[in-house]
């Protein structure tokens, strides 16, 4: 699989890319048929208003995404039949998850400050979206889709961390933003890097993909080609290159994120042991307990009153 500057994914050999024509670099900066995420590891100039306004923003595309997603689930659902009995995902739906995935990492790197541009209210791509990605559709192992859902929960406590953790940083970015409307390019590369996790995570749960999400994590390995004119060789344009602060980054927010998620359950399960509850029942007029409610509506017969006795 070889990727143009455009993102675009070809076969092997290809010289030019069979959607834009351009020419194609002959290296691949994505593991086996893992996603390929496109965005500018350049952090964009920001109007500090859409910053400032930026979560009222991203109300409607998230809503969208979740109604949409709901489609995707079901979808996936025959995905798993098809690709378990014939080995490949029946192609409309995997296009169709492929499609939604795409528009919920532009909703969530517009949401996040990684990119400055709305997504729309459209799962259709854009030429001018600011975040590309591209998965390629082939043969599935029957075993590895078997027990995909099993096979994915490491995947899935790592991209937990990253979620809790990416959000600490959108707060200083945030702040950042609407101060100087840019964010800093260590914190803007870390969370696109967790980003490009967290879909990855995604094409490989939602069964786009038979690569687990683990490759490029802290950007691409170090992958050089050779040019036509036997020069040098060059870096392809598409591979990730992370600053050192960058990729310290995305480990402390994992490790933070490791904290906070922690911490919340902590806090929640003292929270709920700490909530007075209460046991209702009904008393008829010569004191005799008639009844035992646990559902609403709190209602007695007639001739009965309610009571409520305090249990913890």
């Amino acid at each position: 699989m070889s990727v143009c500057t455009n993102g675009h994914v070809n076969e092997d050999n290809v010289k030019f890319c069979q959607e834009c024509g351009i020419a194609v670099t002959g290296a691949t900066t994505d593991s086996g048929r893992a996603l390929h995420l496109i965005v500018s590891l350049e952090p964009p100039v920001h109007s500090r208003i859409s910053v400032f306004f930026r979560f009222f923003l991203s109300i409607i595309p998230i809503i969208i995404s979740a109604v949409i997603g709901i489609a995707a689930y079901i979808a996936v659902i025959g995905a798993w039949f098809g690709a378990l009995f014939t080995g490949r995902v029946p192609e409309g739906i995997h296009k169709f998850v492929a499609q939604w995935v795409d528009y919920q990492a532009r909703v969530s790197a517009y949401s996040n400050l990684v990119t400055a541009r709305h997504p729309g209210y459209s799962m259709t791509p854009r030429v001018d979206n600011e975040l590309i990605t591209r998965v390629a559709h082939g043969p599935m192992s029957r075993s590895a889709v078997f027990f995909r859902a099993i096979l994915s929960v490491p995947a899935a406590l790592l991209n937990v961390a990253g979620i809790f953790g990416m959000q600490l940083m959108v707060v200083v970015m945030w702040f950042c933003a609407l101060l100087t409307t840019k964010t800093p390019r260590s914190l803007h590369q870390a969370t696109a890097a967790l980003l490009r996790y967290q879909t990855r995570y995604a094409a490989y749960y939602f069964l786009l993909t038979p690569d687990q999400p683990w490759h490029g994590l802290y950007g691409d390995a170090e992958d050089k080609v050779q040019d036509e004119t036997g020069s040098l060789p060059t870096v392809p344009p598409t591979q990730w290159r992370l600053t050192k602060g960058a990729r310290r980054a995305v480990t402390a927010s994992m490790i933070l994120g490791v904290v906070l998620y922690i911490g919340l359950v902590v806090l929640m399960g003292a929270v709920m042991s700490n909530m007075v509850q209460y046991e209702y029942f009904c008393v008829d007029s010569l004191g005799n307990l008639t009844s035992n409610i646990s559902l609403l509506p709190l209602n007695c017969d007639a001739g009965s009153d309610l009571y409520k006795l305090r249990i913890n």
